[in-house]
């Protein structure tokens, strides 16, 4: 797997707001099979580093006599590039994503729900150049012992 490296920072302007953003490097640039990088015909590298940003916030309405626990709602983006590289030198895609979801948080634990959608913009290759529509449902619970 090719190594990464990223600066992150978040920010609390109030109790009840966290701001967040994330800068990731993945190295695929550097990336060997079988010892060799791996090139097309004409000596372009078939991979190349790719660069992701992050950005959200969350929004934690406080315990009222609606809920006992505060109710986190979060929002963001996030960019994807592609670290396959067509013949050209280009990303084989570049994919941009918009993100919300919820918690809810008990004493035995947290249920999270959340979504993404979005869109994947294929490089321009011999056979032409594609979008893909992407939406995406996620649910995870955490229990605590």
């Amino acid at each position: 797997l090719p190594g990464s490296w990223g600066l992150g920072a978040s920010w609390n302007p109030t109790d009840n707001i966290v701001l967040a953003a994330d800068y990731r490097v993945i190295q695929w640039g550097g990336f060997e099979e079988n010892g060799a990088k791996q090139v097309y015909a004409g000596g372009n590298s078939k991979f190349g580093d790719s660069t992701q940003f992050h950005l959200g916030g969350e929004y934690f309405f406080p315990k009222n006599h609606f809920n006992d626990f505060p109710w986190p709602w979060r929002v963001g983006f996030y960019t994807d590039p592609s670290g396959n590289l067509t013949s050209t030198g280009v990303a084989l895609y570049n994919a941009i994503y918009f993100t919300a979801g919820t918690s809810f948080l008990t004493d035995f634990g947290d249920v999270s729900l959340s979504g993404e959608f979005g869109t994947k913009d294929y490089a321009a290759t011999s056979v032409g150049s594609s979008q893909e529509s992407v939406f995406r449902v996620i649910a995870s619970m955490i229990y605590r012992f």
